[in-house]
């Protein structure tokens, strides 16, 4: 009775996961068909309920915000591109329209000074695929030096498997530490329109400042319906509300 049960609970869960992955496709394929038609209202909670269920997914975000930049929602855009970005950065038409949105926006993707070119090498791994790299060649690297102290006469083969190991361990490391301290620590994007940054949590406090839909700020703190941010290249820092911004 138990192996018959158990074949029927595998065979349930095969057909449900089937079901739902042709759903799945067949949600995409109307989201993608509307799109086409130029019905971009229909398209975004297509869209955004695939993002929901595959936030790995570096199409599903680039194709909301094609959505949102096709309806002039130019915050939430690039909330899109950017997630994209991150999980997919060598890709040269999400870079594209990022780079388009953030222009609109009056930012840059790349930083003033850097050449483009220096850039995007410099942003080719996504910040997830660099940890993976370490992680994995420095166990490689601890495993051949485990290898070489317990054998008696180690080949060469195996030192050089330890150096090279080391080394692209000690590049990806630092490369993703480089990439952790040259952007926000915790950040997000103005969706809701200019915004005015306060001295303090709360309407009564006075306005010092704007901060434009589509710039990304960095999130310090929240209280209650506020957010703490600054905008390092405008030198801005207040309080704005809660539901003004979308973190990344």
């Amino acid at each position: 009775m138990i192996p018959r049960l158990n074949r029927f609970a595998a065979a349930f869960a095969f057909t449900f996961a089937f079901c739902a992955a042709a759903l799945a496709q067949g949600d995409r394929a109307k989201a993608d068909s509307l799109y086409r038609e130029g019905k971009f209202e229909q398209a975004i909670p297509l869209y955004a309920a695939l993002v929901q269920e595959e936030p790995q997914n570096p199409w599903l975000h680039y194709n909301l915000g094609n959505g949102y930049f096709k309806t002039n929602r130019l915050g939430r855009a690039i909330v899109s591109y950017q997630r994209a970005y991150r999980l997919l950065p060598r890709d040269s038409d999400i870079r594209y329209n990022l780079s388009l949105a953030l222009k609109r926006s009056g930012q840059t993707l790349t930083p003033v000074g850097i050449p483009d070119a220096l850039y995007t090498v410099y942003n080719f791994l996504s910040r997830t695929e660099l940890t993976g790299l370490f992680w994995i060649f420095l166990w490689l690297a601890c495993l051949s030096g485990a290898f070489i102290a317990i054998a008696k006469e180690p080949p060469s083969a195996l030192r050089k498997l330890l150096a090279l190991s080391a080394i692209i361990a000690a590049v990806c490391g630092g490369w993703s530490l480089a990439r952790m301290g040259s952007d926000y620590n915790n950040p997000g994007v103005a969706v809701d329109g200019v915004m005015e940054v306060r001295g303090g949590p709360g309407d009564n406090f006075a306005a010092s400042a704007t901060v434009p839909e589509g710039h990304i700020v960095e999130i310090i703190q929240t209280k209650e319906d506020w957010l703490e941010i600054s905008v390092r290249a405008d030198a801005v820092k207040g309080w704005i509300k809660k539901s003004s911004v979308e973190p990344l």
